[in-house]
Order: C-alpha cells, then sequence, then structure tokens
C-alpha cells in the first residue's frame, strides 16, 4: 500500500479514537489490536471526551506509520489512575503524544502503540503522580 495512504489511515484511526467519527472495526484486523484501540478510546473519550487532535507529522516506514499530534480536550469525566480515580476538574488538557500503527497488506490495523506525557496531563488537572522510593512501603 502507498505511504500516503498508510499515514491517511492513521489519521482516520486517530479521528476514531479521539473523536469518535469512524468504526474501529471497519479499520482494524486484528483482535489484539481492536481491543487496545478500544479501551484507549473509551479511557480518553470517558474523561476527556471529545479531543482536539493536530497532527504534526508523520513518518512511514515500510508498514508502520508513526504520527506525532498535539492532543488538546478538558477533563470532563472520571479518569482512572493507578491507584485510584480522579474525579473531573473541568480543567483544560494540553499533550504531544506519539502513536504507532502497524498495518496489514490490506490497509488495516494490526498493531498500536501509544505514547503521552502523563505526568504533564495530571498536572494540568491538579494532580500529582507521586512514586514512591525503591524499598519504600506504602
Amino acid at each position: 500500500m502507498e505511504t500516503n495512504e498508510l499515514k491517511n489511515r492513521a489519521v482516520k484511526v486517530i479521528d476514531a479514537i479521539a473523536i469518535g467519527q469512524a468504526d474501529l472495526h471497519a479499520l482494524v484486523a486484528s483482535e489484539k489490536a481492536l481491543a487496545a484501540l478500544e479501551g484507549t478510546r473509551a479511557r480518553l473519550r470517558g474523561a476527556f471526551g471529545e479531543l482536539d487532535v493536530t497532527v504534526k507529522d508523520q513518518v512511514a516506514e515500510g508498514s508502520v506509520v508513526v504520527t506525532r499530534a498535539k492532543l488538546k480536550g478538558a477533563h470532563v469525566g472520571v479518569l482512572d489512575i493507578p491507584g485510584g480515580h480522579l474525579a473531573p476538574t473541568g480543567n483544560a488538557i494540553s499533550t504531544s503524544a506519539s502513536i504507532a500503527l502497524t498495518f496489514d497488506a490490506a490497509g488495516k490495523v494490526v498493531g498500536f502503540k501509544a505514547l503521552y506525557d502523563f505526568p504533564k496531563v495530571l498536572a494540568q488537572m491538579g494532580a500529582q503522580l507521586v512514586i514512591p522510593a525503591a524499598g519504600a512501603r506504602s
């Protein structure tokens, strides 16, 4: 599949996660990838509603497309975090994310990874991530 077509498909998948404009089932071939994408969409949409996504750049190599994007939204729902839940604050959030999607020959997603600055997002919501010192007990 052509590089530009894969990049366009990657944007469609990211939009499906952030604002729910597309059916993930039609874009994904792997059950494992579908479960990961649906889980990510449920967590993000549940905590932040619709996110504004701005694609900053994309790199495609073979069947993998990596997209760097800016995510903006507001904390309008409960966010599950390690050790508990964070109630809605209404605070605005803005962070960069890197999303790697692997496609099969038909142009459907078979692999998914995403990274974003979670401590930065927590700080914008007024929360703080506390990591215990090595050997410390809670």
